[in-house]
């Protein structure tokens, strides 16, 4: 039986095809699947855990403390004290406790410069209501300017290799925010004098 030249050539480009899918299917889906399942968590704890934060930020400090009378709203203390903004607040909050990354990078600390870490852009420090204490340090951008380079919970002096994460630029977005927009509309703050909750 006889095969004409262009049957051969369609088979052969067939099989081809067929081998590359299966090599795909089974090598190269697995591995993309595993990435995924190894974006970590960055922190464990819920919105409603945390008590107060700070952002400090171009030689600005920026304090928060939750209310006592009502938890879900949130009074800035520093630099000056009134309501703050609760959908500025909110945003900041939910990427906190959401954020994740799969790109980890452990380097000796005499390389933090590299990545913008010995001069942070921002620092957020985060308090619970159980006392625990967490703080982010956020550096450059990565070499494409959509992530950024971050520590999380730093050692205070490190010796060994430190992790930096790569985490989304909307964290920074978050807080590079005026003054303005982290307080409360004016009309609101003079309605009611709020008392922040004590820590």
């Amino acid at each position: 039986m006889k095969f004409q030249r262009t049957t051969l050539i369609l088979l052969f480009f067939a099989l081809g095809l067929a081998g590359s899918v299966y090599v795909y299917e089974t090598q190269v889906a697995p591995q993309k699947g595993a990435n995924l399942e190894k974006e970590r968590q960055i922190f464990s704890f819920k919105e409603e855990a945390i008590a107060s934060f700070t952002i400090k930020k171009d030689k600005q400090t920026l304090k928060f403390q939750r209310l006592a009378i009502d938890r879900s709203r949130w009074q800035m203390t520093e630099p000056i004290n009134t309501s703050a903004s609760d959908p500025s607040v909110a945003f900041l909050l939910n990427l906190l406790v959401n954020i994740k990354s799969n790109d980890i990078i452990a380097v000796l600390p005499d390389r933090l410069h590299e990545y913008g870490l010995d001069r942070p852009l921002s620092t957020i420090e985060i308090q619970l209501k159980d006392r625990q204490n967490h703080q982010v340090v956020l550096g450059k951008t990565n070499f494409d300017g959509n992530l950024l380079y971050a520590l999380v919970d730093p050692p205070i002096n490190a010796s060994e290799k430190i992790e930096i994460f790569l985490i989304p630029l909307d964290l920074q977005n978050a807080i590079d925010r005026p003054l303005s927009e982290w307080q409360a509309e004016k009309n609101k703050s003079s309605q009611i004098k709020l008392t922040p909750a004590s820590p």
